[in-house]
């Protein structure tokens, strides 16, 4: 699944490789903010009961996040901003990419 991810080379790909590492759920992807992300490495989540979390990003995951900052919407404070209305893709569209993503990684 990963190197089918990598392969990729787009939003998609990414979308597939952030829960490979960090564990999240479709909705959770979907609403990922860039300013959740500092520049040490870590990433702070809000999860249930509104408890906050900091985890560590894995060296491949960090590199592919830099490469895909370079390339995304410059004004957009969304990693994944829809390109219908001015917020996010919806979980459905996360879910949906990992699905085209796993069919090729067979």
């Amino acid at each position: 699944m990963l190197r089918a991810a990598k392969a990729d080379g787009g939003r998609r790909g990414i979308a597939v490789i952030i829960p490979l590492y960090l564990a999240l759920r479709r909705a959770e992807i979907a609403a990922l903010r860039w300013e959740q992300f500092d520049h040490r490495g870590w990433v702070r989540l809000s999860g249930k009961g509104s408890k906050v979390a900091h985890l560590p990003l894995h060296p491949e995951l960090q590199k592919a996040l830099t490469w895909y900052r370079a390339v995304a919407e410059p004004e957009s404070p969304w990693l994944f901003p829809s390109r219908v209305d001015a917020g996010h893709i919806r979980p459905h569209t996360s879910a949906k990419w990992a699905q085209m993503i796993a069919l090729r990684a067979d």
